[in-house]
């Protein structure tokens, strides 16, 4: 299953918007900033070095950047209607 690293105010609602139009399975690991300096959280860094979401999991691959994420999706799991 595909899982989204996702931080709150960030590019991953588009992600998360294309995984429902494809209608795919995905699970979604909440980030929050914090309120007062606005920065992603230091766990984050646990599963992309510089600390950035949106990060793709999916068969053992990571992919970061969304616009990365746009193609691979639509690559793999669109129907090409």
């Amino acid at each position: 299953m595909i899982k989204l690293h996702h931080l709150n105010q960030s590019r991953s609602k588009r992600i998360i918007w294309l995984l429902e139009e494809l209608n795919v399975d995905y699970e979604i690991v909440p980030y929050v900033r914090d309120k007062v300096t606005f920065m992603a959280p230091p766990e984050l860094k646990s599963v992309h070095p510089l600390g950035k979401s949106p990060l793709l999991e999916d068969d053992g691959e990571f992919i970061i950047e969304s616009g990365a994420m746009t193609e691979y999706l639509i690559e793999k799991y669109s129907d090409g209607a």
